[in-house]
Formats: structure tokens, C-alpha cells, sequence
């Protein structure tokens, strides 16, 4: 989906953003990808740059819950693979909370 598509719904048009840096990398070093956070929907997203193509990454219900798993991202962001990474860890994160004990 690309990004226009992706924004045209309301309630992620009319909400407020959080962006959290725009030079993840997948295995490659280019193309780059920028992640942001929906308040609204609570969807954390990357967009690939300059293709504008979405990828949602996870849904985290408060800034307080995206900012812990984004942890410390500014470092993050520069290593290798770093979009792959936190999708992998998104994913694992999701699997988790699906487990009942």
C-alpha cells in the first residue's frame, strides 16, 4: 500500500504523528525508510523513501508502550538490517502477548 492510500483513512489523517527517525535500512543500505507512530491507531509504520510503499510494523496503544520498544533508536536506527530487526522483535513482541498461561 503506498503512502497516500495508507493515510486516507480519518482517523490516521487527523492524528498526530510521532516519527522516530527516517534512515532504517532493511539488508541494504539504500533503500531508506522512515518510521513513525498513529497515535490515533496506534499503528508504528515505515515508509520506504522515495517510493512512499507502507509497511506497518506493529500496533502499540499508548506513546508510553512505543517509546519503551523503540528504546533507544537514535543507535539503533545506523546498524545493519535495523528496520528487519525491529520488525522481527515487533513480531516476536505480538507472539508473546498471545500466549496465555
Amino acid at each position: 500500500m503506498d503512502l497516500k492510500d495508507f493515510m486516507s483513512k480519518p482517523e490516521r489523517a487527523r492524528s498526530r504523528q510521532v516519527t522516530y527517525g527516517d534512515a532504517w535500512t532493511k539488508v541494504e543500505p539504500f533503500p531508506r525508510y522512515r518510521v513513525s507512530w498513529i497515535e490515533r491507531t496506534g499503528e508504528l509504520f515505515a515508509v520506504v523513501m522515495p517510493d512512499k510503499d507502507v509497511e506497518i510494523i506493529g500496533i502499540f496503544k499508548t506513546r508510553k508502550e512505543v517509546d519503551r520498544f523503540m528504546g533507544n533508536w537514535k543507535i539503533d536506527m545506523d546498524r545493519p538490517d535495523s528496520l528487519g530487526i525491529l520488525t522481527r522483535r515487533a513480531a516476536l513482541l505480538s507472539s508473546l502477548d498471545q500466549l496465555k498461561f
